[in-house]
């Protein structure tokens, strides 16, 4: 499935890239978001056709490299990179995310997280939860 975004106010939209292309997902004061995409064909069980399936062309995101400032006063340079390419074959992995914070070099994997100053990274199985604030 394309990535699925929600918007203020209840919006949805999908987000369709183009394949293995990069995109400014997000652009902030003292935070940027880049993600790569990439194409995929896969088959869906169609509910409205018995014994059918659906052919779906779709996008992922592959990558997201995140590049903040941390710390207040202390400036700290945060960077964190999610690889789906780390996956093995349950959908898991032990250096999903590779990063810094503040000069001091990390790897995470399913079921870790790291605190960065006011950025925490939670690694679920497939997934990766960056969280801005307090927590």
């Amino acid at each position: 499935r394309d990535p699925h975004l929600s918007l203020p106010r209840g919006g949805r939209a999908d987000f369709r890239g183009r394949d293995g292309q990069y995109y400014c997902f997000l652009s902030a004061p003292l935070l940027a978001i880049n993600i790569k995409t990439e194409d995929a064909t896969f088959r869906l069980h169609n509910l409205h056709d018995k014994g059918g399936t659906l052919v779906v062309e779709g996008s992922f995101i592959t990558e997201v490299h995140v590049v903040a400032r941390v710390g207040g006063r202390k400036n700290k340079l945060c960077l964190a990179s999610f690889w789906a390419s780390e996956f093995n074959e349950y959908n898991t992995g032990f250096n999903m995310i590779n990063g810094s914070c503040g000069g001091g070099h990390f790897f995470l994997g399913t079921g870790n997280s790291k605190k960065c100053e006011e950025i925490l990274i939670e690694v679920g199985s497939s997934s990766a939860e960056f969280t801005v604030g307090d927590h």
